[in-house]
């Protein structure tokens, strides 16, 4: 019999969708880079829309999503 050890990485894709309302004078883009840039949690997306004079209407989190695992790093111990 032989021992490894597997480092593997998984990463999870959720897919949210948000409704939001906007002045018809924001641009949508610079809402989506704001929220590319410097959202770190989907709860904190109504914020940076309230930022730009707009609200959130409707939030869907998607909380089951897809998983892909990879193999890093293989050693025999």
């Amino acid at each position: 019999m032989e021992k490894y050890k597997i480092e593997f990485e998984e990463k999870v894709t959720l897919r949210h969708e948000v409704i939001i309302e906007i002045p018809s004078e924001t641009n949508i883009n610079d809402i989506c880079n704001c929220i590319e840039q410097k959202c770190q949690r989907i709860y904190d997306i109504a914020s940076y829309v309230n930022d730009y004079n707009g609200k959130q209407i409707d939030f869907t989190e998607d909380t089951s999503g897809e998983t892909e695992i990879s193999v890093e790093d293989i050693k025999k111990i």
